[in-house]
């Protein structure tokens, strides 16, 4: 029978966490790799879901069959309630591929495109998750200057250091 030692144990648990739900903020000043900028964002709802994305690119049936078995490159956690996320993400163009509110979900189209450039904090606006009932929507509002004003407050280092970029992101639903 195969016994793990520590090391494979460490990197098995790092490759199950990497595709976790991501429920909190980077810590202001810490080191961001070369090849990554930070996603700004705030999050808003009235029951939890599940937001996913990856790399930009084709939204096929390979591509959901894929992402069902092996998980997106990034979820983000609603939460009932409001809050900031502060997240380090690869630079690169990503698109939102699936929501899940319960036990339903619906597919993004691949239009929803928005782009995270390294050394660059990203705004990508409010994302909000009304759920009534059977029926959820997710909507994106412009609200630049809380976050502003957030990154001012609870990230100085990083507001004083990197460039911020508002690049809006779209959310449409297929079909």
């Amino acid at each position: 029978m195969f016994q793990p030692n520590r090391r494979q144990f460490t990197l098995a648990l790092t490759a199950t966490l990497a595709g976790c739900a991501t429920t909190g903020s980077v810590q202001d000043g810490s080191t961001v790799g070369a090849g990554q900028g930070l996603l700004a964002l705030q999050l808003s709802a009235n029951r939890l879901g599940l937001l996913n994305f990856n790399p930009w690119g084709e939204s096929s049936f390979g591509a959901r069959f894929a992402e069902n078995m092996v998980g997106a490159k990034g979820s983000l956690q609603f939460i009932d309630g409001d809050r900031y996320l502060v997240l380090p993400v690869d630079a690169g163009e990503y698109m939102w591929t699936k929501l899940t509110v319960g036990n339903q979900f619906a597919w993004l189209l691949n239009s929803t495109r928005f782009r995270v450039r390294p050394g660059v904090v990203t705004y990508i606006g409010h994302l909000r998750l009304s759920v009534d009932g059977s029926r959820f929507g997710l909507i994106v509002r412009d609200r630049e200057q809380d976050m502003r004003d957030h990154l001012q407050q609870h990230f100085p280092t990083f507001s004083a250091r990197m460039p911020f970029e508002k690049v809006l992101a779209e959310v449409r639903l297929n079909g």
